[in-house]
């Protein structure tokens, strides 16, 4: 339960959660509602979004040095701000450079999210970081399906579709309000306080620990970023309508939130390593399943099996890797946001050549090999790691 006079900072990190998911997914959703209002083609929209990623990407770490040098308030204050000038600005210009601008920000935005979170979450629940973490990452799920269903009761209410930016825009207004009433310990009490310390790691061989540990964002990440960008054109080979087909994506995305919730209780008791470990163990057989079946239903079950087990491991992965630093867990928190953001990069790059060549039915093959490198990396990471109380690296 979150300390009494900590309950604004508590709003503050898990509605900021809710509120970047939505602006992830926001462009993507709006996709041909964008053209219209900036008229412009389907791949200049589309730059919107990766402008939207490159902002996140190359900011991340300096919103993490801001918020270990100014504290998590200047930090959430910059970057709810910025979140919101793209919420509310996107709708009010036509300007489609004004908006790649105003994306640009967005993700600069979303840094306070990566670095900014886990400290909050850290010092407000001591004794539940993993656990309120994984809670976040359900909340970033939830903002992921929130704006596709404002979007379409506005339209069928005849209201134009930017009511879903201005709905969010709300949102981070009310933040701004409260962050005012947000109390926390200064950035020096975190690095110790329970959160951080409670899951604090130390590697038997440095080196080879964080280099095992970077394998395993990485390729976790790709895991997801295959999932999400072929599901649906791979189940169309599978000779499923294509209204069905999009359907199996939203099954993963939609077991991935309630594993969110689910493991929330979980991570209470179970360390993130083993969460980690077991996870990759059961997503791999339900894909493997699936993939031997060769069946529309072995699909949707193994991708419902593997979503509920995946959706939870970027929130691990944060946790582990606030233990690894967890005197600079900001700083810490933005690399795996980094790393992950390398690994959405690449692997479309990676894939798209190779699928093309190879063939969409080996999308899921190929998914399972970088699950499997996941796994083998986090055992060997396992083998490294012995925790400890109250050392700092």
């Amino acid at each position: 339960m979150a300390r009494p006079r900590y309950r604004a900072a508590a709003f503050e990190a898990l509605a900021l959660y809710l509120l970047t998911g939505a602006a992830c997914i926001l462009v993507g959703s709006s996709m041909t509602h964008l053209m219209d209002h900036f008229g412009v083609s389907l791949a200049q929209v589309a730059a919107i979004q990766s402008a939207y990623a490159l902002g996140r990407m190359s900011t991340v770490f300096l919103t993490g040095w801001i918020t270990e040098r100014f504290g998590v308030r200047t930090s959430l204050l910059l970057g709810t701000a910025l979140l919101l000038a793209f919420l509310g600005g996107i709708p009010l210009t036509h300007n489609y450079f004004v908006g790649l601008a105003l994306a640009f920000l967005g993700g600069a935005g979303m840094g306070s999210q990566d670095a900014a979170c886990p400290v909050i979450l850290s010092a407000v629940y001591p004794n539940s970081y993993a656990s309120m973490l994984s809670a976040g990452q359900a909340l970033f799920g939830a903002g992921c399906f929130l704006p596709p269903l404002i979007m379409s009761v506005a339209l069928a209410a005849d209201l134009p579709f930017y009511v879903s930016y201005y709905a969010f825009a709300v949102l981070a207004l009310v933040m701004l309000l409260v962050l005012p009433f947000m109390k926390l310990p200064e950035m020096s009490h975190l690095a110790t306080e329970g959160g951080h310390t409670a899951h604090a790691i130390r590697l038997r061989v440095r080196w080879l620990g964080f280099a095992l540990f970077a394998v395993i964002c990485f390729a976790y990440s790709a895991v997801v970023n295959t999932i999400n960008l072929y599901t649906a054109t791979f189940a169309e080979g599978l000779d499923l309508p294509a209204a069905l087909a999009a359907n199996l994506l939203t099954v993963y995305n939609l077991a991935s939130m309630i594993g969110s919730l689910c493991f929330t209780a979980i991570l209470r008791r179970t360390p993130p390593i083993k969460v980690l470990i077991g996870n990759c163990v059961i997503a791999l057989i339900a894909l493997g399943v699936a993939v031997w079946l060769q069946h529309p239903a072995g699909f949707f079950v193994g991708l419902a099996v593997a979503g509920f087990f995946l959706g939870v491991l970027f929130s691990v992965i944060v946790t582990l890797a606030t233990g690894l630093k967890p005197s600079h867990a900001s700083l810490a928190a933005a690399a795996v946001a980094v790393v992950s953001g390398a690994s959405d990069t690449a692997n479309p790059l990676i894939t798209g050549p190779l699928l093309t060549t190879l063939g969409m039915g080996m999308a899921y093959p190929y998914t399972m090999l970088v699950l499997a490198i996941t796994l083998a990396a986090s055992l060997g990471f396992a083998a490294l790691a012995r925790p400890r109380s109250s050392e700092t690296v």
